[in-house]
């Protein structure tokens, strides 16, 4: 793998890798702009216990199948990787002797945690952050753990190690210098291994480029935002009008002078696109199958070796689970009476000092 980029690496970087844009992933809720190869994944048969564990075998088996991209837990996946390098705009990792460069995608079927997720509309950002980030520079991001105590997903449970044991040797195809510093996309979840999956939520505005194959250039960095499929970029109006908290609706307007939001390319068990307003509840702890992409870039200030796993798609195969309620959360007196005969406690009502 060479140390410099190649000779035409002064296009932009999206011109130079073919992409597996989200319309060939098969959208759930397209049928005209789907691949040939890979069918809409059917999960009418998901309350049936007795073909549970079939269903979800089989999707692994097309994601083996699937010839837009590996399934992440694929033998020897490192023999048919390599990294295309772009110099000052970062690296993205590609499929190895393939006549035209092809992004390597890759998938699994996942739990996203319910701890640190940070995939909202405005993915958690706070004005006064420790960082002193702009709003633009806003990632959604959550964690992909292993499906637990699920017997119909025991085979992608299973498959869990094998896939983080994947990504690091990918990783390694990046030689570190003496005196650089890893970030790797595998993270610890209550002391465990997890993916951190990251969505850039701005694009920047770019007259003369082409939406599909925009890239920002970040300050430091560059924010990888390829395979855009045209749905995915919102319109300025619909930038403008993005669910936010009150309290970041400036930054937001301040924001949509320069930038649009790129959606988050995640479904529904129904195959339809999940609207921002519904990221929380509809993702989080919920059973997923994910293609994503691998990005690294080099922070020269802290020496710092950053890979990244871009999401290119989310299906939600099963919704999470009713949130628990909280024991110490009482009524107030205006909800009326809690206990006992209502005619007799209609004023007796227990006021926690909780709420």
């Amino acid at each position: 793998m060479s140390e410099s980029p190649p000779s035409h690496s002064d296009l932009p970087l999206s011109q130079q890798v073919r992409h597996c844009r989200s319309d060939s992933i098969h959208p759930p809720s397209t049928t005209a702009n789907s691949s040939p190869s890979s069918p809409p994944v059917d999960t009418s048969s998901i309350n049936d216990d007795d073909n549970d564990t079939s269903w979800s075998k089989s999707l692994i088996d097309d994601l083996k199948k699937c010839r837009d991209g590996f399934y992440a837990a694929t033998p020897d996946l490192i023999s048919h990787a390599d990294f295309f390098l772009g110099g000052s705009v970062g690296d993205i990792a590609i499929v190895k002797n393939e006549g035209k460069k092809v992004e390597l995608l890759l998938s699994g079927i996942f739990k996203i945690d319910q701890q640190l997720f940070f995939m909202s509309a405005d993915g958690g950002f706070l004005p006064t952050n420790a960082y002193n980030r702009d709003f633009v520079d806003t990632k959604l991001t959550c964690q992909l753990i292993p499906v637990q105590n699920d017997p119909s997903f025991i085979t992608a449970q299973n498959d869990f190690d094998a896939i983080v044991a994947n990504v690091k040797g990918l990783e390694r195809l990046i030689l570190l210098k003496k005196g650089e510093s890893l970030q790797s996309c595998i993270r610890d979840s209550a002391g465990k291994p997890c993916i951190r999956l990251s969505h850039t939520l701005f694009v920047k505005k770019d007259d003369n480029e082409d939406p599909e194959t925009a890239v920002e250039d970040g300050k430091s960095l560059l924010v990888f935002v390829l395979f855009m499929h045209p749905t995915f970029l919102c319109s300025e109006n619909v930038t403008a009008n993005w669910p936010v908290h009150h309290r970041i609706t400036s930054a937001l307007e301040h924001a949509s002078l320069t930038h649009n939001i790129s959606h988050l390319p995640a479904y529904d068990e129904d195959h339809t696109l999940i609207t921002p307003g519904n990221y929380h509840h509809k993702l989080c702890g919920a059973i997923v199958q994910v293609h994503f992409a691998l990005i690294h870039y080099f922070i020269k200030q802290s020496k710092k070796s950053v890979f990244t796993a871009v999401t290119r798609q989310i299906l939600v195969l099963r919704s999470p689970p009713p949130a628990p309620l909280n024991p110490l959360k009482r009524g107030h007196i205006t909800d009326g009476p809690a206990f006992g005969n209502n005619n007799i406690c209609k004023k007796v009502c227990r006021v926690s000092f909780f709420t």
